[in-house]
């Protein structure tokens, strides 16, 4: 039952990966600890929680002794030695010594066999894929809100206790209370691997002879119960019945619009659509070509998506140096929050830390909530400039535009979208045919010139807006466009971070050797779409020859003088060959 998510308040994996992503996104927010951690260095992690909820050591409490004293008397062998915690019940009915067993990291293979240790495995790996997160209480004076607070009481005063006031709460993150997500209050998020916390949680039910909220079911039978990781219902179903009662309140609240027209299918049955090379269904709409898949989301940007002036827009085509962008911008903009070698970058995708507007946070939902993402706020995006909002355009946000050379863009795609399976609406076309296609301006997101003559355009209408950049420029001197970057998007290097070498650091971490060796670019996918390993291919400029001829070579050649001619922007097909010797 456990391995098939049949566990209180599970299942195991979506609880975890709420907490998860919502720490990605707003580090100041929610701090995401690992109980194992804890067992390995229990004091640096009293000083992380310290740090985080605004109640830092002093030098003179760190030179006294005094983290140590916390850690000593809040171990597991002090308070399970306490006569407090080996007499009495939690609630009248769950024994206060069952909460103290063996904490113990490893204790699963004395319970488990090793086929179901293999078998959590073959679940972690698939459940937390591309997300980054792998695996290797005292309740009576903090209470749980779902158990003490709200269990007697449909609204208690909590007034009366004091600030700062320290709650603990066993439900998802999705689940909490938007005056939660909304507030500047802290959440703290502590996870275990999920065989010990499966053992311990059975153990717990086992001493508390809770028969009444579990069948009398074997072992095995209750590690595949949350293997499948269905919920379960028996304790918290009051929590439950208040969810469908808000759930039925809604629906009875919006049945004021009777059997609304589709307007998006209405607008898709007006546009012109093809199938691309790739196999994809393309749709036409005021003059670009989005896939039909992401066109809802790309309409549902346009209408809600509010900027701030503190925003960050990374624009692309795709496939022209978009990681790449994204990862150097996070490192620039967070590099006095994460030290190099605790960068989130060593065990996330950069599109999971810099997620795209259309692609996943409004594929997800037509209006998402982004006010709770910690500023400033770096989005990406494929879609071209005249798309952009109104509020992008009329706020101080900035835009960061980086291209590729056409030839080594379309084969770059072109291996991308070869290597990923997925659904599709046609068969896929051998790349001369594909290329023809993109010769007439029939791509994803394109045509091409289009897509960088708007961004290009803008830079010179308002080089204060826009920031172009060139993928091969970047290959060429890394170091200074991070420099640029940093210096347009307000976050300069001081000379004292220059001297330390901190801008080759940033260069290094975010290179294409480093990010295509790192397991968690290795394995995973992209919204359950796109493997990892397909961003970091060869990262080079000028591969293009190797699949083209120069036929097709000569006749971009042409196109780009007809359609870039005077507006004084060139591209590079290979880069200089002083470069290339050094590579």
């Amino acid at each position: 039952m456990f391995g098939r998510g049949i566990q209180l308040f599970g299942p195991f994996w979506g609880h975890v990966l709420g907490y998860w992503n919502a720490h990605l996104k707003n580090p100041q927010k929610v701090l995401f600890l690992k109980y194992e951690d804890l067992k390995e260095n229990t004091t640096l992690n009293i000083k992380k929680i310290a740090e985080f909820i605004g109640s830092p050591f002093s030098l003179e409490e760190e030179e006294q002794g005094v983290i140590k004293q916390i850690s000593e008397f809040c171990s597991f062998e002090n308070l399970r030695n306490l006569e407090v915690n080996k007499i009495g019940k939690f609630l009248g009915e769950i024994e206060n010594s069952s909460f103290f067993r063996k904490g113990e990291v490893g204790d699963s293979k004395n319970y488990l066999t090793p086929v179901m240790a293999e078998r959590i495995e073959k679940i972690i790996e698939s459940k937390l894929e591309g997300s980054g997160l792998t695996f290797e209480n005292y309740y009576h004076i903090v209470p749980a809100l779902e158990f003490d607070a709200y269990r007697d009481q449909e609204s208690p005063d909590l007034e009366h206790i004091p600030s700062p006031r320290i709650l603990s709460i066993h439900i998802s993150y999705n689940t909490l209370p938007d005056s939660i997500r909304e507030s500047e209050c802290k959440i703290i998020y502590i996870c275990r691997n999920p065989l010990d916390l499966f053992i311990s949680l059975w153990h717990f039910l086992l001493d508390n002879k809770m028969e009444k909220y579990v069948e009398q079911i074997s072992i095995d039978e209750a590690f595949d119960m949350f293997c499948r990781g269905n919920h379960y219902s028996g304790v918290f179903s009051f929590i439950l019945s208040f969810r469908m009662e808000k759930v039925e309140n809604l629906q009875c609240s919006s049945g004021e619009v009777e059997d609304p027209k589709d307007e998006f299918q209405e607008l898709l049955q007006t546009l012109e659509q093809k199938t691309s090379w790739s196999g994809t269904q393309l749709v036409k709409y005021n003059g670009f070509w989005f896939p039909v898949r992401a066109f809802k989301p790309v309409l549902s940007v346009q209408k809600y998506f509010k900027a701030k002036d503190s925003d960050i827009i990374l624009c692309t085509l795709p496939k022209s140096g978009t990681t790449w962008l994204k990862a150097l911008t996070f490192c620039i903009v967070n590099r006095h929050i994460y030290t190099i070698d605790q960068s989130p970058l060593l065990t996330s995708n950069p599109h999971t830390v810099v997620p795209f507007l259309e692609i996943n946070l409004y594929w997800e939902q037509e209006n998402p909530n982004l006010e709770h993402i910690r500023t400033p706020r770096i989005f990406g995006t494929h879609l071209p400039f005249s798309f952009l909002l109104q509020s992008i355009h009329e706020s101080e946000c900035k835009a960061i535009y980086i291209c590729r050379n056409p030839l080594d863009q379309f084969v770059s795609f072109w291996h991308f979208m070869s290597k990923n399976e997925r659904e599709k609406d046609g068969d896929p076309l051998a790349i001369d045919e594909a290329f023809d296609m993109f010769c007439h301006g029939i791509n994803q997101f394109g045509p091409f010139w289009d897509h960088v003559l708007e961004y290009w355009n803008a830079r010179l209408n308002n080089s204060q807006k826009v920031l172009f950049l060139k993928y091969e420029d970047l290959k060429e001197d890394v170091t200074l466009y991070i420099k640029k970057i940093a210096e347009f998007i307000g976050y300069p290097f001081s000379l004292e971070e220059e001297k330390q070498g901190l801008i080759q650091q940033i260069a290094n971490l975010c290179s294409f050797s480093n990010l295509s060796n790192l397991d968690t670019n290795k394995k995973g996918k992209i919204i359950g779409m796109f493997d990892n390993s397909t961003y970091f291919r060869k990262g080079e400029v000028g591969d293009w020859a190797n699949y083209l001829t120069p036929a097709m070579g000569e006749r971009i050649e042409k196109l780009m003088e007809n359609k870039l001619e005077g507006s004084g922007l060139v591209f590079k097909t290979k880069l200089a060959t002083s470069y290339e010797e050094n590579l």
